[in-house]
């Protein structure tokens, strides 16, 4: 492929980063355009690990999906092994290949003679594994060039996926605190009004039935607010 398409391909996949479609929209739309960008790619998948065990989480076609799914049945094969070791696997002829056995027999059925497997780093961890494959021969310098750069590019969608669920993350238990809050302030207002308490004496019997009754304090907030629980004189009254 010219220099030229190269980097109009690379730019629309820089557009294609910072664009609002989610993380597997994202993942298959690197799988695709490899196939495009890389020359002896005819086949992409896109391998991450998730609770502890290996899945394909986007592919640029049905054969991507089956070839990675035999390396897993298997639990052999250049994806996990670039997984595994966090280094770049290339296998110039399944032919000649005498690694994986079981793998390699499967892959030739499926008509594929070599594959370029990149592990995906988010934050120095291995998360998972950009799988070239090629039905025709061998990769190139150029092509394990240009399938480095997409690794890379996939591995800051990945990067940025995990940024933005922790800030959602981090944004619910905000908001958590923020309405736990207004229900125990709530709560103390009615404790006020009811019994003619001060602000700290209303939280201090509040607390104090929390732990009687075994029931975090949000909770016996939301319950009094709602009036399902109504905390009378006696538990002022039996105050310490």
């Amino acid at each position: 492929m010219a220099s030229e398409a190269i980097t109009d391909k690379l730019i629309e996949l820089s557009q294609v980063l910072v664009a609002d479609d989610g993380l597997d929209a994202t993942l298959g739309r690197v799988a695709r355009l490899s196939t495009s960008l890389i020359d002896a790619c005819d086949s992409c998948g896109v391998s991450l690990i998730r609770d502890g065990s290996v899945s394909t989480r986007a592919a640029s076609d049905e054969r991507a999906d089956r070839i990675d799914d035999i390396q897993y049945s298997h639990g052999e094969g250049p994806c996990l092994q670039a997984i595994e070791t966090g280094e770049t696997v290339h296998v110039t002829s399944f032919a000649q290949e005498e690694r994986w056995p079981q793998f390699i027999e499967s892959a030739l059925d499926e008509g594929i003679r070599a594959s370029y497997s990149v592990p995906l780093r988010v934050e120095q961890n291995v998360v998972g594994s950009l799988n070239f494959y090629s039905i025709d021969g061998a990769f190139t310098d150029s092509d394990k060039q240009i399938g480095d750069v997409l690794a890379s590019q996939a591995a800051v969608a990945l990067h940025n996926a995990r940024t933005f669920n922790e800030v959602l993350n981090l944004v619910d238990q905000l908001n958590e605190a923020l309405a736990s809050r207004d229900l125990i302030g709530q709560s103390k207002g009615i404790l006020m009004a009811n019994l003619s308490l001060g602000p700290d004496q209303a939280f201090d019997v509040l607390r104090r039935e929390s732990q009687n009754r075994n029931v975090k304090l949000r909770d016996l907030a939301e319950q009094v607010v709602s009036g399902a629980v109504v905390i009378d004189g006696a538990s002022v009254d039996s105050a310490p």
